[in-house]
């Protein structure tokens, strides 16, 4: 089967993309997404713990290639997102929005208020898709990234988007 390196930019159809819940079994495809896509990933344990406290976890494949995943919580009438990635080779062809505009089709469903996320300082084009998917700047955490290689930090913008009935 042909990956997104060897084909160049795919044009995607929506038979091609499948979401669902991933299940422990899943969790060393989705470190290995994060360990290509992230600065620092997560751990295992992060993963495992996710599945203790019941937080929505989602994988997303393209023609049964797995390239990204989702995670969130729900705390009363708020949900964050804690976690998202996708795989280099598959960024930059609207995947990141669809997985997001799944989640937030789930989340107004569920009749939350809002949904939050911290995302890198650096991380503009993540910035720029929260904005046109309708998130606002809310809030600055300093020194919240750890930079991979270094003993630095690095400040996480947290964004919101509010759903109203």
């Amino acid at each position: 089967m042909l990956n997104a390196k060897t084909r160049g930019y795919l044009k995607l159809n929506s038979e091609a993309i499948a979401i669902r819940h991933f299940i422990p079994s899943d969790i060393e495809v989705v470190m290995s997404i994060e360990t290509a896509a992230a600065e620092t990933p997560w751990s295992r344990a992060h993963y495992e713990d996710g599945f203790k406290h019941h937080y929505e976890m989602y994988l997303m494949s393209v023609e049964d290639i797995p390239v990204g995943f989702i995670v969130m919580r729900w705390t009363g009438d708020q949900a964050e997102i804690l976690n998202i990635a996708i795989t280099p080779e598959y960024q930059g062809q609207g995947l990141g929005r669809r997985l997001l505009c799944y989640v937030i089709d789930i989340v107004k469903s569920k009749q939350v208020l809002s949904l939050f996320l911290e995302v890198r300082f650096s991380n503009k084009k993540a910035q720029k898709l929260y904005n046109a998917l309708g998130f606002n700047e809310i809030g600055v955490r300093p020194a919240y990234y750890e930079m991979r290689g270094t003993k630095k930090r690095e400040d996480a913008i947290v964004m919101g988007l509010e759903f109203y009935e």
